[in-house]
Parts: structure tokens; sequence; C-alpha cells
């Protein structure tokens, strides 16, 4: 991988590349240190990399910031450790259903059962669990399945899984050292973002969730 990596960073300093080329040895460098210290696979962390790049470039502004890879080295270390937080996900069963999974499984022996897992950004603010997180590991699935919900179902997904804008970060006004999220992702800031009430956006994350959960693994399966 890296060998056609620096083949196609000396292929377009010859030919006059595009930046996000130009720079590929830099992000996947920053997916090695990130694959080292989180044990995620450094293709993966690489591929949201470049995306990331790809997006800093549409914006970047040569006048303005002098060094390219700076100016998007934030941005490109957000989406990967984003990456990793979906991967790393927590298995949340309420206590109250487990003797309804444990019965489903001595019904049904000879089924596999699995549970998709939930992770740390499905737990908003009134201490519910929203619904299980959705698998994200192929990019261009999921984009494609959001692309087939409305408007309304489309922000709410990317607003909890941080998404397109709602991935931005800002320092920390505690510890501006810190970058946090500019956008929550809770069924409150969902609720003001698409000027409903929370229980019709906890309503329109759910059932947007269950489409795309269906599609994407549909999609998945087939591959």
């Amino acid at each position: 991988m890296y060998k056609m990596i620096g083949d196609a960073v000396a292929k377009a300093e010859k030919e006059g590349g595009d930046l996000t080329t130009k720079n590929l040895k830099y992000v996947w460098h920053v997916a090695e240190q990130m694959a080292k210290q989180t044990g995620a696979d450094v293709d993966d962390l690489f591929k949201e990399g470049v995306i990331e790049m790809r997006r800093c470039e549409q914006k970047y502004d040569p006048d303005k910031n002098d060094n390219f890879t700076k100016s998007c080295a934030l941005a490109i270390r957000g989406v990967m450790k984003n990456f990793v937080n979906r991967q790393n996900q927590l298995v949340h069963i309420p206590v109250n259903h487990q003797n309804g999974f444990k019965a489903g499984q001595r019904a049904q022996e000879d089924v596999k059962v699995t549970y998709e897992s939930i992770d740390a950004s499905d737990y908003d603010r009134y201490g519910a669990c929203d619904n299980y997180a959705l698998f994200s590991d192929k990019y261009e699935i999921l984009i494609q399945g959001l692309s087939k919900l409305d408007e309304s179902a489309q922000i709410a997904i990317k607003m909890k899984l941080h998404l397109d804008k709602y991935s931005e970060t800002i320092p920390s006004e505690k510890n501006p050292s810190k970058q946090v999220y500019k956008y929550k992702n809770n069924i409150q800031a969902i609720s003001e973002e698409l000027e409903v009430t929370p229980g019709i956006a906890k309503k329109i994350y759910q059932e947007a969730f269950e489409k795309l959960s269906r599609y994407c693994q549909s999609q998945y399966n087939s591959q």
C-alpha cells in the first residue's frame, strides 16, 4: 500500500496533481499512528482521512493558510477518531430485557443470534438509549443509504454520527487546547436543528435509523 501511495504522490508532483494526492503520505502517516494507538485497521483509517482531506481541499484558501496539511490536520485526525469511536461500540442491554433475550436464545438454540452495538453517542440527555448504533465501516454504502432518506431523516442521522458539517470541531471553552464537536448529537439538539419537539425528533431519528440500517446491512451482505 505504501509503495502505491508513493507512486501516486510522485506522479502528482511530476504532473501537477491535486493537493490531496500530493499529501497522501501524510494521511498514511497519521493513519499508522492512530492504528498503533487504537488497534483500528490502518487501511480503513487511511480511507477516512483521504475523504476528509479532499473535503478540506475544496475549502482550502492558500491566501489564508500557508500550509495545506497543517490546515486540515485537525479535521483528518477528527474523522479518524470518530471512525474509531464508531468501531469501539458498547453493547447495552437493559436489565429488564435480559430475561427476554435469554428466553429467545433458548427457544432458537439452532439460530445464531447477534446483537448490534450502541456507542456512547447514543445516550442522550434523557438518560435513555435511542437505538442500535449503525455500522458504518463502509463509507460509500452509508452515503448511498443516506441519499435515500428525506432531508429531516438525513439531518438526524448526520447529527447522531457527526457527519458532514456536524463533524466540525472547535476549541473547548474550558480547555482551548482540547477540541470538541461544535454540534451536539443528542435528541434535544436534533429537535432544535429540525425545529420540532423532542418526541418528534426521536421518532424521525429512529425511523431513519431503521431504514438506513436495513439498507446498509443488505448492501454489506451482498458484497
